[in-house]
């Protein structure tokens, strides 16, 4: 559910992390990205000092390495996976711009029936790739279908963390382990 309206910090650049550290960021944008916040000293107790003297919004979406723990205690493994996600595909949009000048966004889709997919990248402002996001389901999304109508070239994906099988379906569709689809996957 990552907003087209958002701002990304990275630790790793140096403009960004004086951001950081100044606390300086549009608190107009509808999505706040922080990657590589780990690397921050106390980032924890940074991170919660902003949310208690701020609250939300905007929301805050925090990433990075294997070393970002801090949601162990808390939340849904779901909405932690979906972020996962998120940040994957957001990371892979930023590189291909930044290496091979690609016009790559990131979306949420619904449509006026309530039908939702998580995430929508589009390239030129034409849809590409719908990946759904689920913890625990090997049936794929009938709402892939209801866009597949609108946007028929585009390809779909489910990423599920527990699926005993991979598969693939005649309308070209795919449903994929998490760890193995997020370690290898490349933008259409």
């Amino acid at each position: 559910m990552l907003k087209a309206d958002y701002d990304y910090f990275n630790f790793n650049n140096s403009d960004d992390r004086l951001s950081l550290q100044e606390k300086s960021w549009n608190r107009s944008k509808e999505l706040i990205i922080f990657d590589e916040l780990h690397k921050l000293k106390n980032w924890k107790s940074w991170l919660k000092g902003v949310y208690d003297i701020e609250g939300i919004p905007p929301p805050i979406l925090v990433t990075g390495s294997a070393k970002l723990d801090a949601y162990r205690k808390v939340g849904d493994s779901g909405i932690k996976l979906e972020n996962t996600v998120a940040c994957a595909l957001q990371k892979e949009i930023h590189f291909r711009e930044d290496c091979f000048g690609e016009t790559k966004k990131l979306y949420y889709l619904k449509n006026k029936e309530k039908k939702e997919i998580d995430f929508c990248t589009t390239t030129d402002d034409t849809p590409s790739l719908l990946v759904e996001v689920k913890w625990k389901d090997g049936n794929l999304s009938p709402n892939f279908e209801v866009f597949k109508h609108i946007f028929p070239q585009v390809k779909m994906i489910q990423v599920t963390k527990e699926l005993k099988r991979e598969k693939t379906f005649p309308n070209g569709a795919e449903i994929r382990i998490a760890h193995n689809w997020l370690s290898g996957f490349s933008l259409p």
